[in-house]
């Protein structure tokens, strides 16, 4: 791994650590429904994300944003 790749890991890692999500939040959850959540995230767009309650809009954001 090259500088600039550890440089841009870091980065993301930082930018799913500000959203602060509690640790363990999908520790109960299966891997197929968080690449679900995941996958129903990504092709949303952003007024999408505006009109769904706060709930729903963190855990799709925290399901497209896990390591």
């Amino acid at each position: 791994m090259g500088l600039d790749s550890l440089l841009a890991e870091i980065t993301k890692l930082n930018d799913v650590r500000r959203l602060g999500l509690p640790d363990g939040l999908f520790a109960y959850c299966s891997e197929k429904l968080v690449a679900a959540w995941r996958a129903r995230a990504i092709k949303m767009y952003p007024s999408d994300f505006r009109d769904t309650n706060e709930d729903v809009r963190r855990a799709r954001r925290a399901s497209s944003s896990r390591w």
